[in-house]
């Protein structure tokens, strides 16, 4: 009797052992999934209903409200820095016009009548200009960027893709906050959200927005404004929510945003040289040289081994073995006989290139700031004044021709060979 109790409690602990170490494991992972935090359910409206984030079959980025604060992001073209695929800048020459890009998809002309390839809505209703489409952003809940086409759902003009701003709606129930920061430049930022307590069927959130700056650059004594690249900015936004029943309830959204800024260093060049006599012919010597610099030693590089190569290969010639042999001078034998013949390819070479010569001319005045032909045709395209564009383009097409023609003559001045009779 003792040898079989000691048998059978012997089996009955090797059998509960294993049971006792897998109910020990599941209860140390059941309590560590509990311990361990859990991400937000993100729910979207890009098809035009609400769902989970994770169950939308279209590449979308969901940017909540908190994660923007906590970024510091405040305006439309900070965005692009934490969505991908996504590009927003401002527009030459206006602070409130924008242009997106998704994906490389770009409309990059800023004018009235021009439709973009990026919608942009603002609680469902669209932005139909790039137009004062840079603005503060003001009590926002998130924001949905759609890449690739979405023209089912949201129209022609958003071939590239869309940008959804949804706003916060009324919570009934009364709270809200306020901030305010100040920075450089006499720099100040207040932001106010409030949420009314429930009144009926009626629940209302205001949200105010005010942002002050001098600007970054003083300017002369006699200009129209004291300082370039400054900004006042005021927003505000009125969020109604009429709960009728549970199946019928009425939104009203109204937003306002004024933006009254002073130019950008930029786009403002200096037209006039108040000076007379010979400082005027030195001012304006002073402002050629770095343009001049730029446009001749993008050619200067090879158009100089152009000029070595074409000199080697007529110095061996024999007309220049018996000129020298005839007793004439270095001097005369380099400038008479082989520069002569030496610059025929060259001048060709040069003719051929003066279209690339004027389309560098556009891109240095605009980056010197030169009010010249190239900043005209620039302007001009942006505002898309379809005249003054044929007319410069007219313009550099006489020259090209012009240069040609020229060209034509020297042969016959360079080569006694060449006739045109």
């Amino acid at each position: 009797m003792k040898n079989y109790k000691i048998k059978r409690s012997s089996q009955f602990t090797m059998r509960a052992l294993p049971a006792c170490i897998a109910l020990m494991a599941s209860s140390m992972l059941h309590a560590q999934d509990s311990n361990e935090p859990k991400l937000d359910e993100v729910m979207v409206t890009a098809q035009k209903r609400s769902q989970r984030l994770q169950d939308v079959p279209i590449a979308i980025s969901a940017i909540s409200g908190s994660q923007l604060e906590s970024r510091n992001i405040g305006s439309i073209a900070d965005i692009a820095s934490i969505a991908p695929n996504l590009s927003i800048s401002n527009t030459p020459g206006n602070n409130t016009a924008s242009q997106i890009a998704i994906r490389g998809g770009v409309t990059i002309n800023p004018a009235l009548f021009w439709d973009t390839s990026v919608g942009m809505y603002v609680d469902g209703v669209y932005l139909g200009k790039s137009q004062g489409s840079v603005f503060k952003m003001v009590d926002l809940e998130r924001v949905e960027v759609l890449r690739g086409p979405q023209g089912t759902l949201y129209g022609r003009n958003s071939m590239s893709g869309a940008v959804n701003f949804i706003t916060r709606k009324p919570s009934g129930e009364y709270g809200g906050d306020i901030s305010t920061s100040i920075g450089s430049y006499n720099e100040r930022i207040t932001k106010a959200a409030i949420d009314l307590p429930k009144a009926g069927i009626a629940s209302v959130s205001l949200g105010l927005r005010s942002e002050d700056r001098d600007g970054l650059i003083k300017t002369t004594p006699g200009s129209s404004v004291s300082s370039l690249n400054g900004t006042n900015q005021n927003q505000s936004r009125v969020a109604v929510n009429l709960d009728f029943s549970r199946d019928f309830q009425v939104d009203y959204r109204f937003d306002s945003s004024k933006v009254d800024s002073t130019s950008m260093h930029s786009q403002l060049y200096r037209a006039d040289i108040p000076e007379t006599g010979w400082r005027f012919f030195w001012e304006h010597f002073k402002q050629m040289i770095m343009p001049v610099m730029v446009l001749g030693m993008f050619q200067a590089g090879a158009w100089t081994r152009y000029v070595r190569s074409a000199v080697l290969d007529v110095i061996r010639l024999d007309y220049v073995t018996t000129a020298r042999s005839k007793g004439l001078s270095e001097k005369v034998v380099i400038t008479k006989h082989v520069l002569r013949n030496a610059l025929i390819p060259v001048v060709t070479l040069v003719a051929l290139q003066m279209p690339a010569i004027f389309g560098g001319a556009i891109v240095t005045e605009q980056i010197f700031r030169v009010p010249g032909i190239g900043s005209l045709i620039i302007s001009s395209m942006l505002a898309n004044d379809t005249p003054v564009v044929m007319a410069v383009t007219f313009v550099f097409s006489t020259l090209v021709i012009a240069c040609n023609l020229l060209a034509d003559i020297l042969y016959g001045w360079l080569d006694p060979r060449i006739s045109y009779n």
